[in-house]
């Protein structure tokens, strides 16, 4: 059974803050959730491996080049 947990705690977790975590909810960055009423559920595990694939596979373009 995967570990549910809110957007702000999933980002003290990770180190994330929690508008970038709600923003790739949002965006459909990361698709693994669940709604709950009001509040979004981030599957913690998921996330984990979200965060350590490489960037060509998740889709995340955060870094843009400053010139």
């Amino acid at each position: 059974m995967p570990t549910m947990v809110t957007i702000k705690i999933a980002a003290e977790k990770t180190g994330l803050t929690y508008s970038c975590l709600r923003r790739w909810i949002l965006e459909g960055t990361f698709p693994y959730f669940a709604r709950s009423g009001n509040r979004y559920l981030v599957n913690l595990e998921r996330l984990a491996d979200f965060l350590n694939a490489p960037a060509t596979q998740t889709g995340v373009h955060d870094i843009h080049k400053v010139l």
